[in-house]
């Protein structure tokens, strides 16, 4: 026997149907005719109970989400715009790229995944990049050219390495997790080197790798100048992780690069050894037999998916990292593809932030504002006829109320210029980038840029 209780709880009388010839509660035996209509009601009253249910469970979801946005407020001071930004590229959050950005990379490409292992992004793939020791998501990773230029980069076994009062094997776990791809170098001897010399025309080098005691206590040193300075890493490398570690910038041609371990019988774990062209480092480029360069990057939006932006008003909110630099760097740049019309926020060399307006290639505003190096900054630029202003961090906006807007900007480049070629690349991360079109006020981006 089968039976049907309609609870009072959902909406029912508390009666009971079954499908026997039961006197009470049976459909056999002509039950049906008394008990089908009042057992249809029980079901149309019980639907209705769960769809006044769903109504309430919504109406409670939202009551949250306004005492959220609520919450939000009263933190910013209660300046949050009113408005919803018409782009929000949440790269740290979300962890992907929105499919209205064209990306470009004629190369692969390395970056840490959540799982502090390095990965390789094939060619024309964006990076969205984690930091290896932490876990967070630092967001999508822009950069310029760059080139290795040391040889057998993670196998210190080869030929191109010259070993002193030492030996290597590769037998060690690399920072990709890989078994035997990283080098295991060993003391047999005091001042132990291993060294690498390059055929380089004169420029200024950075010089990194990844690092990990694996014996001992003594003193573990790097060069780029075959040893007339060794730079101590001793304090900067331990026994449980790859540390990066780096030594200051030289200029000089033809570089002889390595490692010194001063005590006999200690020994260090060695990946990803980097020699490149410029001052300060870059993201891991692996090499074998041959030099091997990461080719320059490109993002932007431009066509159909360009029209969230307005022309004569408007507010960019930029989330990012930037490292040292001597170059200009972009953090955003809205242009006709040109240099003659463009809205645009870009790091100096000094790596001062500029927010800077041009307007049939006149100069309309040139906002400096502060950034701090290698850490997130969070940055307004908004804009209106002879009223532009940019925040960062929280702080006091500053304004210029004389500038006019460029009519024609066609495209959003993202973690660079592109004006005729992609160049000057952030070298840095976008953690979010977001447009609202309109002028928001001054207390409004202050309190944005404080997120």
């Amino acid at each position: 026997m089968s039976s049907v209780t309609f609870s009072t709880s959902v909406g029912g009388d508390g009666s009971t149907v079954t499908d026997d010839n039961d006197a009470g509660t049976g459909l056999g035996n002509g039950g049906h005719r008394t008990r089908f209509v009042p057992a249809l009601s029980n079901t149309v009253n019980i639907a209705a109970t769960a769809v006044n249910s769903a109504a309430s469970a919504s109406a409670s979801a939202n009551s949250a989400a306004s005492s959220a946005e609520s919450a939000t407020q009263i933190a910013l001071g209660g300046v949050y715009p009113a408005i919803r930004p018409t782009l929000n590229l949440d790269f740290a959050n979300s962890q992907q790229v929105d499919s209205r950005i064209t990306f470009a990379r004629s190369s692969t490409a390395t970056y840490f995944d959540a799982n502090g292992q390095l990965q390789t992004a094939a060619i024309n793939q964006p990076r969205i990049d984690f930091d290896p020791l932490t876990g967070e998501c630092k967001g999508l990773l822009i950069e310029e050219q760059r080139t290795n230029a040391c040889l057998y980069s993670r196998d210190l076994t080869n030929a191109a390495w010259t070993k002193t009062n030492c030996t290597t094997a590769l037998t060690q776990t690399g920072i990709d997790g890989t078994t035997n791809s990283a080098s295991l170098l060993t003391a047999t001897a005091i001042d132990a080197t291993c060294l690498q010399t390059l055929t380089l025309s004169s420029s200024a080098r950075a010089q990194t790798a990844y690092v990990k005691r694996s014996f001992g206590a003594g003193q573990v040193s790097m060069t780029m100048d075959n040893g007339s300075t060794w730079t101590d890493i001793t304090a900067q490398i331990n026994s449980n992780t790859f540390t990066r570690v780096s030594i200051p910038s030289q200029t000089l041609a033809n570089p002889t690069v390595g490692f010194k371990l001063a005590d006999d019988t200690d020994a260090i774990i060695v990946d990803a050894v980097q020699n490149e062209d410029d001052a300060v480092p870059s993201s891991v480029i692996i090499t074998t037999g041959s030099t091997v360069t990461r080719n320059a990057e490109t993002a932007k939006i431009d066509g159909d998916h360009f029209n969230f932006y307005q022309q004569s008003k408007g507010c960019f909110v930029a989330s990012y990292i930037a490292s040292v630099s001597a170059s200009v760097r972009y953090v955003f740049c809205a242009s006709n593809a040109s240099v003659q019309n463009r809205v645009q926020l870009y790091l100096q060399t000094n790596d001062a932030s500029i927010f800077f307006i041009a307007e049939s290639n006149v100069q309309q505003a040139a906002i400096t504002g502060g950034t701090n190096i290698g850490t997130t900054n969070s940055q307004t630029a908004a804009y209106v006829l002879d009223d532009c202003a940019t925040s960062m961090n929280g702080d006091t906006s500053v304004a210029d109320s004389s500038c006019t807007m460029p009519s024609n900007c066609t495209q959003l480049a993202i973690g660079g210029n592109y004006l005729t070629t992609p160049t000057q690349q952030l070298n840095g991360h976008i953690r979010r980038l977001a447009y609202y079109p309109q002028r928001i006020s001054n207390s409004e981006i202050e309190a944005l840029s404080n997120e």
